[in-house]
């Protein structure tokens, strides 16, 4: 798993802000994360995507940030599991804590993890 999540998140160039779509995209799909209970080999992948995103974000590339969004969402739970796999767990706190930082400099809401355990 990489450790690259407990590192600073580099400063945000806000010369090269977001349009407001991609800002709302990016917000949605972050706030999802924290509600997904995946395998413990899957949140590795997604660390690595959540690390991708935060690196295109402080390099102002809006271009690789529309991309990171489609690669996290591809890394989401699956309906179908198979027989016998019950190991799911949700998101790391470390990655909760990139996630709320995330949001944060974005200004969106505070990232919450919902209770249930329907996902």
């Amino acid at each position: 798993m990489s450790e690259s999540v407990d590192g600073p998140l580099p400063p945000l160039r806000w010369e090269t802000q977001l349009d407001a779509e991609t800002r709302d995209d990016l917000l949605e799909v972050l706030g999802d994360i924290a509600e997904w209970h995946l395998p413990p080999p899957r949140w590795a992948h997604v660390v690595d995507s959540v690390e991708a995103l935060a690196v295109a974000l402080a390099n102002g590339d809006t271009l690789a940030v529309r991309e990171s969004i489609g690669e996290v969402e591809l890394m989401g739970p699956v309906r179908a599991t198979r027989i016998g796999t019950r190991d799911r767990s949700p998101a790391p706190h470390r990655v909760l804590d990139r996630l709320h930082t995330l949001v944060h400099s974005l200004g969106g809401d505070p990232v919450t993890p919902r209770t249930s355990t329907s996902r």
